[in-house]
């Protein structure tokens, strides 16, 4: 597989020499570009030292990546600017596949700081092209009549409602404003949908945001009216709710109720997953079952966990980053199940996953992805730990251990 980035072809030979897996005309490539520069031999050197790669991992699991890195770069490299701003350019890479490659406890540590699109990949000899990158700010809303407008980030629309609403759409986001209702007017009903690989942001008529990831839905009122602000989400979605102390908020799923005052969090509840999850970032909410009063209280920081057919809700706190990741364009993975990691995929970048259930459960992986790659250049990332391979036919995603060829 040819890269137009030499520091990314460069790391991913380096990567397969871990491995193992070096072919003789990969090795013959990486050879001559040890031989180019003495900077080459020793940064080959230092990359490929056993003890030098396990004592970096085990500083940058004590310390934070961020700042291990910082230390790593100050430490080994000097504190010349040309020569740190060189050196990371490297590191981007290097490091990243290399040093946290799951040396230890067979995790596997996958950073990529490059945000732009990969080019042209292969995954398994299968071609992948533009169309397996996510869609990015689409939507649909559906309306009162049924009727339903297609949403684009970039596109500025304007319309309105039977009952006198505006709506306004611009910016990715869509936007209510108010207006005067008749008194005996029933209330009005949207649904905003994202597709698979799609996000969107509403603002809805109190001010509240909801910011809604890849195959989700929210239904909401054109305007709150009653003691309650009362939302229905299926799928995940960010909240900044509009503080009014009179009239709480609440959203609805398929298994609990979330009720503020005035709060951000975030509500992951999509229906083919085991367990919905509300995480809590500022303020406080109450999180119970739908048909009970009595719930658990979350403070900042913390996590409710509610199962399907089980009445208890557990609360634990919450890695953050890994609950936000996607509302910040990444993917956040501790620990996380190879099962775990193809259902984000799958929603994300709209494939149909085959996998074996016994190989969701084995593998565990962990590290962080931005999200707006290519398909290709997430497949790649997961294929260089040397567990698993992958073939794409149509928009199916074939999932095999690394050990198994495909033809």
């Amino acid at each position: 597989m040819q890269q137009d980035d030499p520091h990314f072809e460069i790391s991913r030979l380096l990567a397969r020499l871990i491995n193992g897996t070096l072919t003789a005309e990969e090795t013959a490539r990486l050879e001559a570009w040890r031989q180019e520069s003495p900077a080459n031999k020793a940064l080959y050197d230092r990359m490929t030292d056993p003890a030098f790669l396990s004592a970096q991992l085990e500083s940058w699991e004590a310390e934070g990546q961020e700042l291990a890195k910082e230390q790593f770069l100050k430490k080994k490299y000097g504190s010349g600017e040309h020569d740190r701003v060189k050196i990371r350019h490297f590191f981007r890479y290097a490091a990243a596949i290399l040093l946290l490659l799951g040396l230890a406890g067979g995790g596997v540590y996958l950073l990529r700081q490059e945000q732009k699109p990969l080019p042209l990949l292969q995954v398994e000899d299968m071609r992948v092209d533009s169309s397996f990158l996510p869609k990015g700010n689409v939507a649909k809303l559906v309306m009162k009549n049924g009727h339903e407008v297609q949403l684009k980030g970039e596109a500025e629309q304007e319309f309105e409602e039977e009952d006198g609403t505006r709506v306004k759409n611009g910016y990715s986001a869509l936007r209510y404003q108010g207006h005067k209702q008749k008194a005996d007017a029933e209330t009005v009903y949207h649904t905003l949908v994202t597709p698979k690989g799609g996000e969107y942001t509403v603002m809805l008529a109190d001010g509240t945001t909801a910011r809604l990831n890849a195959a989700s839905s929210l239904r909401f009122p054109t305007r709150f009216e009653g003691k309650e602000r009362v939302v229905e989400l299926s799928g995940e979605a960010y909240f900044e709710v509009a503080k009014d102390v009179q009239h709480p908020f609440i959203v609805k799923t398929a298994r609990s109720l979330v009720r503020v005052l005035g709060t951000d969090f975030n509500v992951y509840a999509y229906t083919d997953m085991p367990e919905e999850r509300t995480t809590l970032a500022s303020g406080a909410v109450k999180v119970s079952h739908p048909e009970q009063e009595r719930g658990m209280i979350l403070q900042p920081g913390f996590q409710a966990q509610v199962q399907a057919a089980v009445n208890d809700i557990k609360v634990v706190r919450a890695d953050m980053e890994e609950a936000l990741a996607w509302k910040n364009g990444l993917f956040v993975f501790n620990a996380a199940s190879l099962g775990d990691i193809l259902r984000q995929i799958g929603r994300w970048y709209d494939v149909d996953i085959n996998c074996e259930s016994s190989m969701e459960r084995k593998f565990h992986f962990s590290g962080r992805i931005h999200r707006y790659e290519n398909i290709a250049g997430v497949l790649e990332l997961l294929e260089m730990t040397g567990k698993v391979r992958f073939q794409l036919q149509g928009r199916t995603l074939i999932v095999r251990p690394a050990a198994l060829k495909t033809t």
